[in-house]
């Protein structure tokens, strides 16, 4: 499984870039953009984007039947 976090306003890897890695992961990706977040989603909105991967771990965890 591969999780895609980018920033809507990346000026290095555009949406493009993620849309067309995306596409070519196929269905084992998932695409979850931030915006108002360039090329460091993590520096620019830190809170966002600990919240997402907070969501990214938690479904990686019940994915594999492990509960807290």
């Amino acid at each position: 499984k591969i999780h895609l976090l980018w920033g809507e306003n990346d000026k290095i890897f555009d949406m493009q870039v993620a849309r067309n890695l995306k596409e070519q992961v196929g269905q084992n990706a998932t695409m979850e953009s931030i915006e108002k977040a360039g090329h460091l989603v993590n520096l620019e909105r830190p809170f966002v984007y600990n919240r997402q991967l907070k969501t990214i771990l938690a479904s990686l965890v019940h994915a594999n039947g492990q509960h807290n």
